[in-house]
């Protein structure tokens, strides 16, 4: 499903300069006057012919990568300010994903986790501004668990509160074990790399015309410094609000289905019958004799059933009961509502008490709200109960016992040590029973909640309905084999990839999941040069990550 979007808004622009400057012609020299030659010569520096090119933007971010992959000692690939803050990027996967040897993998529409080099995000360790760190997000849907892995959730954080993202795919001495995939460094902003004070603001909206929303996003910087650029603060924060509206079929969970979900019809029937129901017409022998029962388990088209047993090497020639032909899961018709808002702050505070230490203070917060609701409408005649062989042959004759074992009852129990007890009567129970002949023809004892061969056949019953079989609704508990398929198409690859059904229960639900996901990490840093070969870097922190139910 394609979403249109219009986007509307102030966006971020980045600015090229380039200025060249040239020498003055030194000032006309007087020779007769010795005192004006004196004055000129100290008012006049001596001159010089200077040409200079400064480049800065996006280019400039391109060089820095290109120079940082050049320089590093081993594999070593980079993203800059400049990239992220130009990328319509929704959170750091997202600005990732644009690096060699990096799939995504989404949850939601939205980049949630990363593969490096075929290997998943359990196998990448994650570091933010030096820290190892993790973040965990919570599931998408309540049928999902949330992460409890190694595996960094980056959906927690917007891409634009970073300066510099890099991926480092090689081990070397400087970098702590533990990484068979990469090691990702994740870089906020430091006050000290700007050029004077900088104040930078960008917001930006997307309207999707499908579910009519207005989707957000915005980020800003302070930063400034003091004393000679030797102390630097600054402050940024980026908000985003994503309001969507997904329509999807999806497969419930569970592989594909051999036989129907291997419903093989009870009894001894010849030739052995499993799956679907059988075309009409067909004699069922030995033993089907209940005419409820046989029209339960015919109904099929006869075309549509021989294309589900096409022979070798699918089926055995003449059985209809070993087919590896395979059948869809049940299925999902959804429609998901979906709303996300993300929250991201960093400070920063750097000091260079001299040219040779540096001591920084970094703080980093995000919050990651998402709400999903999923209306569903589910597939579930797919999985009923099967036959039951004693049903084959039901009649009027055959003994209340085994008419009554036909269906689902209440059997009470004593309480023990380790289970709990069961009382079918409850506390309404009458000792005679509810109907005349209690043990024999009535099984009930309580009015309210009656047995229930009892509700559908003691005529007395409100539920009766007389039946030539005695057991009434019986039939309608014929799951798997009692869906009709209509029309059927089995590809090649033996996988049926177009049936027609009937006969299929459904039932509409819907799957709400709220979390909140936060995520706190400070950190302190000093880096101190020893003599010209040698330097001393010390990094102290605490991270924290949270996924709780909102």
């Amino acid at each position: 499903m394609a979403n249109s979007n219009r986007t509307k808004g102030i966006l971020p622009v980045a600015l090229g300069f380039l200025s060249i400057t040239t020498g003055a012609a030194a000032a006309d020299q007087d020779q007769a006057a010795a005192a004006s030659e004196a004055q000129d010569s100290s008012a006049t520096a001596p001159a010089e012919d200077i040409s200079t090119i400064e480049v800065t933007g996006y280019r400039l971010s391109l060089r820095n990568a290109i120079d940082v992959k050049r320089n590093a000692d081993v594999m070593m690939d980079s993203i800059n300010a400049e990239d992220i803050a130009d990328f319509p990027d929704a959170n750091l996967a997202e600005s990732l994903q644009r690096l060699p040897g990096i799939a995504l993998d989404r949850d939601n529409g939205e980049g949630r986790g990363i593969t490096v080099r075929g290997l998943s995000s359990d196998f990448t360790r994650v570091r933010l501004n030096g820290l190892e760190t993790l973040s965990t997000a919570a599931a998408s849907d309540s049928g999902s668990a949330p992460n409890r892995g190694r595996g960094f959730d980056f959906n927690v954080f917007a891409s634009d509160l970073f300066s510099s993202l890099q991926v480092q795919k090689t081990a070397s001495a400087s970098v702590d074990e533990g990484s068979l995939g990469a090691t990702v460094d994740l870089i906020t902003g430091k006050p000290l790399d700007y050029k004077g004070r900088k104040i930078a603001l960008s917001a930006e909206d997307a309207y999707y015309e499908n579910g009519e929303t207005h989707n957000p996003r915005a980020a800003l910087l302070i930063a400034d410094q003091w004393f000679d650029n030797r102390f630097g603060v600054s402050l940024s924060g980026a908000y985003s609000k994503r309001d969507s509206e997904v329509d999807r079929f999806k497969r419930q969970a569970g592989q594909s289905d051999y036989l129907y979900r291997s419903s093989a019809f009870t009894g001894s029937e010849v030739p052995a019958r499993a799956g679907f129901a059988v075309p009409t017409g067909t004699v069922l022998t030995p033993g089907f004799t209940n005419a409820a029962n046989i029209a339960a388990l015919t109904g099929s088209d006869p075309a549509a059933y021989a294309a589900l047993y096409p022979g070798a090497p699918y089926n055995t020639a003449g059985r209809f009961d070993d087919t590896i032909v395979r059948i869809p899961s049940l299925l999902n018709i959804e429609q998901q509502d979906l709303s996300q808002e993300r929250l991201g702050l960093t400070a920063a505070i750097q000091w260079n008490p001299t040219e040779h230490t540096s001591i920084g203070f970094d703080a980093v917060y995000s919050k990651f709200d998402q709400k999903s609701d999923v209306n569903q409408i589910q597939s579930v005649g797919l999985n009923r109960n099967n036959t039951v062989a004693n049903y084959n042959g039901a009649s009027l004759a055959t003994t209340i016992p085994n008419r009554r074992g036909l269906y689902q009852t209440c059997a009470s129990q004593a309480a023990t040590s380790f289970r709990e007890g069961i009382d079918c009567g409850g506390t309404d129970a009458a000792a005679a029973g509810v109907f005349a002949g209690l043990g024999t023809t009535s099984f009930s004892t309580n009015p309210h909640n009656l047995d229930t061969y009892d509700y559908y056949n003691n005529p007395t019953s409100p539920g009766y309905v007389a039946s030539p079989d005695g057991v009434y609704f019986v039939d309608r508990l014929i799951g798997r084999p009692g869906v009709d398929v209509l029309a059927a198409h089995v590809s090649p690859a033996g996988n049926a990839d177009y049936l027609e059904l009937r006969n299929v229960d459904w039932r509409s639900a819907t799957d709400s999941s709220y979390f909140t996901t936060q995520f706190q990490q400070g950190s302190l840093t000093l880096q101190q040069d020893i003599g010209d070969q040698l330097k001393m870097d010390v990094l102290f922190g605490r991270s924290r990550s949270t996924a709780r139910p909102s």
